[in-house]
């Protein structure tokens, strides 16, 4: 596969299309790298638009405080919309208004980020509602609806991975270099389907009595204890638990 058109396009093609199907009026969009500790630094060449120009570099000395970074940082395509309001709700706490200080102090009222972790790094989009007099357009200051996260959650991934292979020079690349876990699906085939099942609840997060509460709806007979005696099995087959088998197959999408 061709592509003639250069990554700066494409991203240009991408907010076009984006703004057609979900409305904002500011945004980011950025890369960055892991450092030896896990954290994501930002690349420098990140793009923004309605936006001040010190916006990332003040964000740096609040972002060890926010708690939506670090889940973004775990799960980098889980979609996350945000009131700023949230922020400051009693869960939020002092540390969560401290975001909401900075947010609100340029108008921004509602976001939602999305973003891909692949062979070429981290990037992600992130949209702004932003009540401000000097914004190019004028949004309604609603949250984000879940139609606006599930267009997210679909579409953005695609783009930035696109975007990114444009950006590494690397569309027609076949070679074997990526992140996906090849190896996992081969050892769950000897799972039988209770086994499956099981590992498939346990996956999610359930733990025993709630699979067995989960099976029992199925019309399965079902308890914590023969669950404890199947997800030992699931262990033995397959040689890792749970908790390492969910890491395996959803990391690369999270």
């Amino acid at each position: 596969m061709s592509m003639q058109i250069s990554a700066d396009e494409f991203r240009a093609q991408v907010l076009h299309t984006l703004h057609a199907r979900i409305s904002f009026n500011a945004h980011i969009w950025s890369t960055g790298t892991r450092n030896s500790s896990g954290s994501i630094v930002i690349s420098p060449d990140f793009s923004t638009e309605g936006l001040p120009s010190n916006f990332v570099s003040d964000y740096a000395g609040i972002a060890p405080h926010d708690v939506v970074g670090y889940l973004f940082s775990a799960f980098p395509r889980v979609v996350q919309p945000i009131s700023v309001a949230d922020y400051r709700g009693p869960r939020g706490g002092r540390v969560g208004a401290t975001i909401a200080d900075y947010l609100d102090a340029i108008g921004i009222r509602y976001l939602m980020n999305c973003g891909l972790e692949s062979r070429f790094g981290i990037a992600w989009i992130t949209m702004y509602r932003r009540d401000a007099p000097k914004v190019t357009e004028v949004v309604e200051l609603v949250p984000f609806s879940p139609a606006d996260a599930e267009i997210a959650a679909y579409s953005v991934p695609h783009w930035l991975y696109t975007w990114q292979e444009l950006a590494a020079g690397q569309i027609s690349d076949r070679d074997s270099s990526g992140k996906w876990p090849m190896g996992v699906v081969p050892r769950l085939l000897g799972l039988t389907p209770m086994q499956m099942r099981v590992a498939t609840l346990a996956v999610r997060g359930l733990g025993a009595k709630e699979i067995a509460r989960a099976l029992k709806l199925e019309g399965r007979n079902a308890n914590a204890n023969t669950i404890a005696v199947h997800l030992k099995r699931v262990h033995k087959k397959v040689g890792m638990h749970c908790e390492d088998l969910a890491q395996a197959l959803l990391g690369p999408i999270h």
